[in-house]
């Protein structure tokens, strides 16, 4: 059998009737072939002619295109090497000529860094005068030069006339002629010396300089890609790169497509005469990830370039998600550029560090759990003393993640009481349910009533809260203005308590209740901030109506996970989030095909010092029933097996408290009311407000005191009170 012949082709084709697999091993011949149909192309026996003929026409269309990048290649490469050396000599050039600082000055001006164009101005102006100084003494050495070698000539043949003279006085000298003569070989000694310093080592010195500039400069256009679009190749055009400097992140900028930017590139933006600052922190290492500030010229804000960030991150050879833009609050005009490694924001996340040793895993409430990694890998710890938190994200982003594992973590605290309101059909929580207070699910009534039941009795409870704090204080205790650990160990009235409401949208939009809850929510974080009470509320769909402003004014921890447009982004990370580039717009949530970015979040507030990305930690479910069997444990081991009811508000009587508190004269029912709050505080409040008049008019008719109006004014009697007291004494006293 004779040598198989392999072909650049993969495909089948016909020549001359006969089907040609030209990568395989034989060749498949027609029926007029003699044998089984199977022929081999054997060494010796050649190919046929039209065989031959499409194997060097493909090998011709394979070589071309190979031929013209080769071209383009040499012409690109061959173009940086010029066009650098052109820029090293013109930059020399134009700092000895001083007209780099007139380029700088035209930038500085387009820049609108008026005071920089001042100082540039003041140092142009004492450049000119030293230049023309320098041009003056050149001009006065050269005239003066024939003197100075006249005179120095006129020093050397005195100084060898004399010695001759000596020399030829002395007996034993040198003779006169001696003298002369060796000033003459030294004259043409040092002569040859020059000639083969000037013919040597000076040209080498030359081009060793000249193959700097030339290096130099042909790496300043290389990384910058400065060169015109048709000399470049597809890989080089397409703005990508494998590494990270400072002449690619402007390559990068070069290429986003925005006009101003483009002309503040063409003025001499970017480029080593550049006057302004271009580079407020240059390119550095940042955790996993690389950082600099870069200054924008004029008629580019910040916000231009957060709105091209995923051509921005293809320029660099990344994932929209691995690109984060912002300007910081200090440094308006600047562009903080974070640009991870390839593959950080894909690969997994480290286990929870509570599951390595969660035989004896212990958390605080007040210290804070694990819930997740930033993109430097550090731990990020989740608050929940005086904290209050909003987690919005599409369905399958994670958002459940993130508050799944923080009240895992939560849990294991053993004064915790947590509450779990999921407003529709999910089994999400069901495993935890061992050590909730409360887990109700469910796109019902019933579900909605029980969190505004349970909202509402966690409001009530700031009241005695607030009491027993003020008995601590009152028995001395230093530390009694918040809930502290020690005081929440040894007073079950300020345990600690979590209350999540999953789609919390159901309730803050609902018909009947959303109105009061929204109201009881923002009075609640309010005043909960000491009292050792923590809100987090979630949901897919974060508006101004799923999560109020108010209430997100005071909210202190703030993340969004994958999110689909601007102003969902805006309505949990902030106002105007997105165009400083706190953006979740660009995350992408799970689905059938891809995990996504599942897991990952922006974070506004509270979870960073900083707007940032977190990771969460994923805790697996089969996990979840051990660690509900250790936050048992820690429970049983704490002498905790109940959870602690909510004490109820002091009833007061209010025929009783009017006595205490009016006088002889009759009184307007408000002014009652007023003195009713005054003295005896949340007591007479309503619904969250103090008792008003008319209130107070309801409430005495309900206990048998008729209140009379005059002019529809309502008066309180202190008679009518007090003998409405001794018949309700009387009474009692009968029974």
């Amino acid at each position: 059998m004779g040598e198989v012949i392999r072909f650049p082709r993969r495909d089948t084709e016909q020549i001359d009737g006969q089907v040609v697999h030209v990568d395989a091993e034989r060749v498949e011949a027609s029926a007029e072939t003699s044998g089984p149909g199977d022929a081999l192309v054997e060494r010796g026996r050649g190919i046929p002619p039209a065989l031959a003929g499409k194997a060097a026409r493909r090998v011709a269309e394979l070589a071309l295109p190979v031929g013209t990048q080769a071209v383009k290649f040499a012409v690109l490469h061959g173009y940086y090497l010029a066009a650098g050396a052109f820029d090293t000599f013109s930059a020399v050039y134009a700092r000895w000529t001083g007209r780099d600082i007139d380029a700088q000055i035209r930038a500085a001006q387009a820049a609108g860094e008026h005071g920089v164009v001042a100082e540039l101005m003041r140092q142009r102006t004492e450049n000119r005068r030293l230049f023309l100084e320098r041009i003056q003494v050149f001009g006065q050495f050269l005239v003066k030069l024939p003197l100075i070698l006249g005179g120095l000539a006129a020093v050397v043949l005195a100084i060898t006339l004399i010695v001759a003279v000596v020399a030829w006085a002395r007996p034993d000298g040198l003779g006169f002629a001696d003298v002369w003569d060796g000033l003459f070989t030294a004259l043409a000694s040092g002569f040859e010396w020059t000639v083969w310093a000037a013919t040597v080592p000076l040209p080498v010195l030359l081009i060793a300089a000249a193959a700097g500039v030339l290096v130099k400069g042909y790496n300043q256009r290389r990384r910058a890609q400065n060169a015109p679009a048709w000399m470049q190749s597809e890989t080089e055009t397409d703005g990508t790169v494998d590494t990270l400097d400072e002449g690619s992140i402007l390559g990068a900028l070069r290429n986003l497509g925005i006009k101003p930017l483009n002309d503040a590139f063409k003025a001499g933006w970017g480029t080593p005469a550049n006057p302004a600052r271009v580079w407020e922190m240059g390119l550095g290492k940042d955790g996993r990830g690389w950082r600099c500030q870069i200054r924008l010229p004029q008629q580019v804000p910040v916000s231009e370039i957060s709105r091209k960030k995923h051509v921005l991150a293809h320029n660099l050879g990344r994932l929209a998600v691995e690109v984060w833009t912002s300007e910081p609050k200090d440094k308006p005009g600047v562009l903080d550029l974070w640009i991870a490694d390839p593959g950080v924001l894909t690969g997994p996340v480290d286990d929870w560090p509570l599951l390595a040793e969660l035989e004896s895993a212990v958390t605080d409430y007040f210290a804070g759990v694990p819930v997740a990694v930033d993109l430097r890998g550090d731990e990020v710890i989740g608050e929940f003393a005086g904290k209050n938190w909003a987690v919005a994200g599409m369905m399958g982003s994670g958002k459940s993640t993130l508050v799944i594992t923080a009240l895992l973590g939560a849990m294991l605290d053993p004064l915790v009481d947590i509450d779990v309101f999921v407003m529709a059909r999910n089994s999400d929580y069901k495993l935890m349910e061992p050590r909730l207070r409360t887990l109700r699910t469910g796109a019902d009534e019933a579900t909605v009533e029980a969190c505004m039941n349970t909202l509402r009795e966690l409001y009530d409870e700031l009241e005695i809260r607030g009491q027993a704090l003020e008995e601590h204080t009152k028995a001395g205790d230093p530390d009694a203005e918040k809930v502290t650990r020690r005081l929440a160990e040894k007073d079950a009235r300020l345990r600690p308590r979590i209350m999540v409401v999953d789609e919390c949208q159901a309730l803050f939009m609902h018909e009947k209740y959303g109105t009061e809850a929204q109201n009881k929510a923002i009075l609640l974080m309010n005043a909960s901030r000491k009292y050792g009470i923590t809100l987090i509320l979630l949901t897919p769909e974060p508006s101004t109506d799923s999560l109020p402003r108010k209430l997100m004014a005071v909210m202190s921890n703030r993340a969004c996970f994958a999110i689909g447009d601007q102003q969902s982004n805006d309505a949990i990370l902030g106002t105007g989030a997105y165009k400083r580039g706190i953006s979740a717009v660009g995350l992408e949530p799970k689905t059938k095909h891809s995990d996504g970015d599942v897991g990952t979040a922006m974070t506004s507030s509270g979870f960073l010092p900083k707007p940032g990305l977190i990771r969460s930690y994923y805790v697996p479910r089969d996990q979840h029933k051990a660690i509900v069997e250790r936050a048992l444990q820690l429970r049983k081991a704490a002498n905790i097996t109940t959870t602690a009811p909510a004490a109820e508000p002091e009833k007061r009587d209010l025929l009783e408290d009017l006595d205490d508190v009016l006088g002889a004269e009759k009184v307007s029912a408000a002014e009652a009311a007023k003195a009713l709050v005054a003295a005896f505080g949340r007591a007479y409040y309503r619904d969250g407000k103090p008792l008003t008049g008319a209130q107070l008019v309801a409430e005495l008719a309900d206990v048998g005191v008729k209140v009379p109006s005059t002019a529809n004014r309502y008066h309180v009697d202190p008679m009518t009170v007090r003998n409405a007291l001794a018949r309700q004494s009387t009474a009692d006293l009968d029974q």
